[in-house]
């Protein structure tokens, strides 16, 4: 197991603390500390470090940041994120037609309660 830390900005402007260990069986495990990530959600932190946008990084720690994303290559983390980005896209989309739905729906029942029922 091999861990490494960094520290990204936040909108607050206090740094963020991420873990990232790289497991023995190939996994790697990214945690965060803020509030988003604690409460199981997948952060902005979390999400640029895989998608390796280093914008949130401070600046000290962007050499480390770039060693760490290099060997990202030998997990499964860009497959996964791939697929994980390709379902969030997807809902997206159903959310947009849900919400034309949801829209006519209620159209439909006000011009009802206008005209009568």
């Amino acid at each position: 197991m091999i861990s490494h830390a960094i520290a990204m900005t936040s909108s607050s402007g206090e740094p963020h603390h991420i873990e990232i260990v790289f497991l023995d069986d190939g996994r790697v495990s990214i945690n965060c500390s803020c509030t988003g990530s604690q409460m199981g959600m997948v952060c902005k932190h979390r999400d640029a470090i895989v998608r390796g946008d280093d914008s949130l990084v401070v600046d000290e720690h962007k050499r480390v940041y770039f060693e760490i994303h290099q060997a990202f290559g030998g997990s499964a983390l860009k497959s996964r994120y791939e697929q994980y980005a390709a379902t969030l896209a997807q809902f997206e989309v159903d959310k947009k037609e849900i919400a034309a739905k949801v829209t006519f729906a209620k159209k439909q029942f006000a011009k009802m309660l206008s005209d009568g029922i």
